[in-house]
């Protein structure tokens, strides 16, 4: 009778090699973004000027608006961010900010997103459709639609897509629009990714029970769910940076409290929920960056390699 074959244990390189191999398996099914318009509204009288919208105090104290954008808005408000890094890395060598907001260099295959971003230009928005090609006319049928929430305090949250752009747009449309209807000091600021759900393939496949005992923080039962749940607290180096330069610029003056610093320190941190199934797909949420969930595969994956499966 033969002998039951042991698990071969992995060195570091071979742990290296497979990671370089799934390293680009990540795919952004939905970005949550907020914003603020500066100024407050009567929503029972302005829904009534919006298409597609929904407004039922009742239910929800807030109107929502279904915008569509087009796959050629988007490429060309791509192509126009993508050229504007490009002149200020001439300019000063880094890719650094564009009118104060920072801008991160996307990963081959993958979407980057960063903290804060700005809203496009109203020239930025508006697509001219006279020197497009067949290709490009055939993109401006494809629609997008963003699920927009708009709040009376002013506040306003786009969903239901994977694109920033499109959101950016889709906020650009409606600052146009309250504009249209006399709202002269209306401005979008503060636009901010507060979620990012995302899903990772491993590659191979997992076997939960050896993962729950390697992972400490672990939250596994089989008969409620079938995966293993873990939260990472990931911080925020562009965040971090900047909270420790005006720590030092305010750690002399008598409002600098500790209170403050706590909650400047809370901002600065992204508990990413994750949820690894045995499939090898892991769900992640709670990140409001890619380079945040890049870094939650990176600390799961040592565990990932000891718990996969030989079958």
């Amino acid at each position: 009778m033969a002998q039951p074959l042991k698990r071969a244990k992995l060195n570091s390189e071979q742990a290296q090699n497979i990671y370089a191999q799934s390293e680009n398996n990540m795919s952004v099914h939905n970005i949550s973004m907020n914003a603020t318009l500066c100024s407050s509204l009567n929503l029972e009288n302005l829904y009534k000027h919006f298409a597609n919208c929904i407004y039922n105090p009742r239910e929800f104290n807030c109107m929502r608006i279904d915008v569509p954008v087009s796959t050629r808005s988007i490429k060309k408000y791509v192509r126009l961010v993508n050229e504007k890094g490009d002149t200020q890395k001439r300019r000063e060598g880094d890719v650094v900010s564009y009118d104060g907001t920072n801008v991160a260099i996307s990963p081959p295959g993958v979407e980057t997103t960063s903290q804060v971003v700005e809203a496009p230009k109203e020239e930025e928005a508006t697509i001219p459709h006279g020197d497009a090609t067949p290709e490009e006319q055939n993109a401006t049928k494809e629609k997008i639609i963003i699920n927009v929430s708009i709040f009376a305090n002013g506040k306003i949250i786009c969903t239901g897509n994977n694109s920033i752009e499109a959101c950016k747009i889709a906020m650009k449309k409606i600052e146009r629009k309250l504009k249209q209807l006399n709202f002269k000091n209306i401005s979008i600021k503060n636009v901010t990714i507060t979620n990012i759900l995302a899903v990772y393939n491993i590659g191979f496949s997992i076997v939960l029970p050896v993962f729950a005992q390697y992972y400490k923080s672990v939250d596994y039962d089989p008969n409620v769910f079938p995966a293993c749940k873990v939260k990472i607290a990931v911080t925020n180096e562009s965040e971090k940076d900047t909270s420790e330069a005006s720590e030092q610029a305010e750690g002399n003056f008598a409002w600098s409290t500790t209170r403050s610093t706590a909650e400047r320190g809370r901002g600065t941190v992204d508990v990413v929920s994750a949820s690894i199934f045995s499939t090898g797909n892991i769900t992640l949420t709670g990140g409001r960056s890619y380079q945040n969930l890049q870094r939650c595969i990176d600390i799961l994956y040592p565990y990932l390699i000891k718990s996969k499966s030989q079958h």
